[in-house]
């Protein structure tokens, strides 16, 4: 899940007593990913495995949102690997699918 309300993300973790949560949110640049319009974070705590239907489904196009993919470079996959992993939240399996999807 990105999300640009990163302040609000950390106050969370730091208000429900889960600081190590706040080291699994990966920040990305806006100037690096189009689609996004400003600084935001992948939360790594919340992994979802999801197919392209699945997301479709999720997304309201209504609301103006189209799904493009994107090409993720091999630092940020490496990254968010890393995060799902050390989550003290994100449930172990993910961390598992997460990695051999992406081995390094």
């Amino acid at each position: 899940m990105i999300t640009s309300k990163i302040k609000e993300r950390i106050d969370y973790y730091r208000n429900t007593k889960k600081q190590k949560a706040r080291e699994c949110l990966v920040k990305i640049n806006n100037d690096e990913f189009a689609f996004l319009n400003r600084n935001s974070a992948i939360n790594c705590n919340e992994p979802e495995y999801l197919s392209i239907d699945e997301i479709v489904h999720k997304v309201d196009v209504k609301e103006g949102f189209t799904i493009e993919k994107e090409k993720v470079p091999a630092y940020l996959k490496k990254e968010i690997v890393s995060a799902i992993l050390r989550s003290p939240i994100a449930p172990r399996f993910m961390g598992k699918i997460a990695k051999e999807a992406n081995p390094f």
